[in-house]
């Protein structure tokens, strides 16, 4: 997300400032940082496990958890789009999902980045609301409805094999799922208690949703400087920029890299390793601005480097 802090049209502005020396322009940027957990998950491939217990309402219930987690963090970092698998993995008596051995496994098998594992510990006994009577039942067997109240204990592992404390992160949640059960107004306990495990999808998804909110996001603010000489095709990539079409700008910038005039290269290099810094893409921002030191270095480049550092 990018902040405009520059008043008035670009181009104009810039037209008036030509010069032989090379001009700067500032951005203002609200750059993703890590979420509350510590874990920054910008620009990496993600996965969910869940174990299944082979317990029918057990396995649907962290099903629908991982669902709604996977959602809530592809809305955040991808737009949307479905990127983030799901995986499923049948319970193993003594496996301790806290080794980063185990985690590691996840991440070799699922092709990620960082995964995200689900484990239930313990799904308790429902209790149930009073029947209310349904207006217009469709059968006999849903004349009135009621809501289980199932309590669980639930333990989610993080490992994220690009994080800089390389360690597995748990963090264990307990709550009550609720769903709706449909009934005749004189079944057993045990028999809506059934048919509550077999409604346990909703809920699930819910919990999933909560449970990524400590995984999302956060922005900080962070202004940004970009040098620029006085010539039509300079103005245009400044204008790209100012108008975070990155890659229109990088394009341009890219295609006058042939120049022999070092400090001109070094602005080139030097814009480039800004954008890429502002996309989160730190090893080409480092090796841009490294370009940039080796040719000419430019007063700025000593703040890009600590924000690079900070990616």
């Amino acid at each position: 997300m990018v902040k405009k802090s520059i008043l008035g049209m670009l181009l104009p502005a810039l037209a008036a400032a030509v010069s032989c020396s090379p001009s700067t322009f500032n951005l203002g940027i609200e750059m993703r940082g890590p979420s509350r957990s510590g874990l920054s998950l910008g620009n990496k491939n993600l996965s969910v496990v869940y174990v299944d217990n082979g317990n029918y309402g057990d396995s649907l219930f962290l099903a629908s958890v991982s669902e709604g987690f996977a959602q809530t963090l592809e809305k955040d970092y991808f737009g949307g789009n479905e990127v983030v698998g799901i995986y499923r993995v049948d319970k193993e008596d003594g496996m301790d999902y806290q080794s980063k051995k185990a985690m590691i496994r996840m991440l070799v098998e699922t092709g990620s980045d960082a995964t995200f594992l689900f484990d239930l510990g313990t799904m308790g006994k429902p209790t149930f609301s009073l029947p209310e009577k349904v207006a217009s039942a469709v059968s006999a067997d849903s004349a009135y409805l009621v809501e289980a109240s199932t309590p669980f204990d639930i333990r989610l592992y993080a490992y994220d094999a690009m994080n800089v404390k390389d360690t597995v992160f748990v963090f264990n949640g307990r709550s009550t799922a609720k769903s709706p059960v449909y009934t005749s107004g004189d079944e057993t306990d045990a028999a809506m208690a059934e048919k509550a495990m077999r409604s346990m999808d909703e809920p699930g998804y819910t919990v999933g949703r909560q449970s990524a909110n400590i995984f999302l996001s956060t922005w900080d603010k962070a202004n940004f400087t970009l040098y620029y000489y006085g010539s039509e095709e300079w103005y245009e990539a400044s204008q790209a920029a100012y108008d975070y079409n990155w890659k229109k700008a990088m394009d341009i910038w890219m295609s006058m890299l042939g120049t022999k005039d070092l400090q001109k290269r070094s602005c080139l290099e030097y814009n480039l390793s800004v954008v890429n810094c502002i996309l989160g893409q730190k090893s080409l921002a480092e090796q841009w601005l490294d370009r940039s030191d080796a040719d000419y270095r430019l007063p700025e480049s000593a703040n890009l480097r600590i924000k690079i550092g900070k990616l």
